[in-house]
C-alpha cells in the first residue's frame, strides 16, 4: 500500500481545522436566545459540525428553524414536546441526526407534537391534525456520512434556488453511493477514514447550471449534481474524492497563512490560460490538492481491479482528463514565492503524485481525444471520440 508525503502532511494536519470549526459551530450556538442555547446544552457535540448549522447562521434563520436543526441532536428526554418545523416543497419535515417527517402539508410551517421526546409523533397545522408519519428508520449513514433521503429547505439557499425534494436522485444513487465509499476505502483506506471524519452530509441534486460543490457556508456538506441519469459508483468516486478532497483541504488549511506568503485573493496569473483563468491562487491550490487525491484514487483503483469492461474505459477516461488538468495546474502554480515553507511542502507533495503516476502509467493517460468534453466529465462525449 503505497503512502504519500500528501497524504501524511493532510493526516497530520486536518484535524486542527475540524476542531476549528467545531469550535465555530459552538461559538455560533452562544448567539442563539437564551433559552434555545440553554436547550443546546445538552446536546451531543456533533451538533457543531452539523452543515445546516453553519448555513442557519449565514442565512441569519428563526430560532424556530434553529431548534428544527438541533432537535435531533438532543437526547430524548431533552427534547421539547412541541417544536414548529417547516416541511419542504414536498412535505417533508428534515430533522438531522434523527430522520424525517413526512406530512400532506407541503412548504408550511407545522407543529410536531411528541409528548415522550421520542415517536409516535403526530403534526398540527394550525388547529388542525395534519397527516404524519416518522421515517427515522429510512435515515441512511455511510461510513459515518449521513445522505439525504430529501432536501432541507436550506438547500434552495445553498443552491442558488434549487427545490427539488432529492428523494428520486437518493432511491436511485443510493447502492451506487454505498458502492462507491467501499471501493473508496478498499483502495485508499487512509483518504476514505479522513472523509468520513470531515464529511458529514451528502447531498445529491440535478441542475444543468451547477456544478457539484461545496461551501464554507455548509462546511461538512458535499453536494454532488448527478446529471447522467446512467452514473453510477465510477461517477462518485470521482465527485466524492473531489468534494470531499475540497472539505478536507478547508480544514487543513483553515489558516490559510500558513500555506501562502502572498494575499488569499490573489489573482492566479497563468501565462498558459490567458483572460479565461478567473480562480486566485488558493483556489487554484484546492484544485491540484483535489486532483493529487482523484488521480491517486483512480490510480488505485485500476491497481486492484476494481472495474473492468464499460467501467474500466470510463474510469480510465475520466483518469486522463484530471490527469491533464493536474499538470497544467502543476505547472501554473510552480512558482515557489507563492507559498509558505508549509503551502510549498503541499505543493509538492501534489507533485510527487504526479510524477509517481507518470512514470507508470504515460502510455495509459496520454492520446485521448477530449474534443467537446465539457466541464463536468461526459462519459458519452467520451466514448464517442475514444471508442471502448
Amino acid at each position: 500500500m503505497r503512502t504519500d508525503h500528501l497524504l501524511a502532511l493532510t493526516e497530520a494536519g486536518y484535524s486542527a481545522g475540524q476542531a476549528h470549526f467545531a469550535e465555530l459551530g459552538r461559538s455560533l450556538l452562544g448567539h442563539a436566545p437564551p433559552d434555545l442555547a440553554a436547550t443546546f446544552g445538552a446536546a451531543r457535540p456533533s451538533l457543531y459540525l452539523e452543515p445546516l448549522l453553519f448555513a442557519h447562521f449565514k442565512v441569519r434563520g428563526s430560532a424556530e428553524d434553529l431548534l428544527q436543526i438541533g432537535f435531533g441532536y438532543l437526547p430524548d428526554h431533552h427534547r421539547p414536546k412541541r417544536v414548529s418545523v417547516q416541511t419542504n416543497q414536498a412535505g417533508v419535515v428534515c430533522l438531522p441526526n434523527l430522520g424525517y417527517v413526512v406530512t400532506d402539508a407541503p412548504d408550511s410551517r407545522i407543529t410536531i407534537v411528541c409528548e415522550a421526546g421520542a415517536p409516535p409523533y403526530r403534526a398540527e397545522m394550525g388547529s388542525t391534525a395534519a397527516g404524519c408519519s416518522l421515517l427515522a428508520s429510512a435515515r441512511s449513514v455511510c461510513a459515518g456520512i449521513e445522505i439525504d433521503l430529501h432536501h432541507h429547505p436550506l438547500f434552495g439557499y445553498l443552491s442558488a434556488g434549487e427545490s427539488d425534494d432529492g428523494a428520486d436522485l437518493a432511491r436511485t444513487h443510493l447502492g451506487h453511493l454505498q458502492r462507491a465509499v467501499d471501493l473508496i476505502r478498499g483502495a485508499y483506506p487512509i483518504y476514505s477514514d479522513m472523509m468520513s471524519a470531515v464529511t458529514k452530509r451528502i447531498i445529491l441534486f440535478r441542475n444543468e447550471d451547477l456544478n457539484s460543490f461545496v461551501s464554507l457556508a455548509s462546511f461538512g456538506a458535499v453536494c454532488l449534481n448527478v446529471l447522467d441519469p446512467e452514473a453510477d459508483e465510477v461517477f462518485f468516486i470521482e465527485d466524492l474524492v473531489h468534494q470531499c478532497g475540497h472539505v478536507i483541504f478547508s480544514a487543513l488549511t483553515h489558516e490559510v497563512e500558513s500555506v501562502l506568503a502572498v494575499p488569499t485573493n490573489m489573482p492566479l496569473e497563468s501565462p498558459f490560460a490567458g483572460a479565461c483563468e478567473t480562480r486566485t491562487v488558493y483556489t487554484a491550490l484546492h484544485g491540484i490538492y483535489t486532483e493529487a487525491v482523484m488521480n491517486r484514487c483512480f490510480d488505485l483503483c485500476l491497481g486492484n481491479d476494481s472495474f473492468s469492461g464499460r467501467q474500466q474505459h470510463e474510469l480510465i477516461g475520466r483518469f486522463a482528463l484530471i490527469f491533464r488538468r493536474f499538470h497544467y495546474d502543476l505547472t501554473a502554480l510552480g512558482n515557489r514565492a507563492l507559498y509558505t515553507e508549509r503551502g510549498a511542502e503541499i505543493y509538492e507533495g501534489c507533485r510527487q503524485i504526479f510524477e509517481d503516476i507518470y512514470d507508470r502509467r504515460r502510455h495509459l493517460l496520454t492520446d485521448h481525444d477530449f474534443t467537446d468534453q465539457p466541464y463536468s466529465f461526459s462519459y458519452g462525449a467520451y466514448r464517442r471520440r475514444n471508442p471502448q
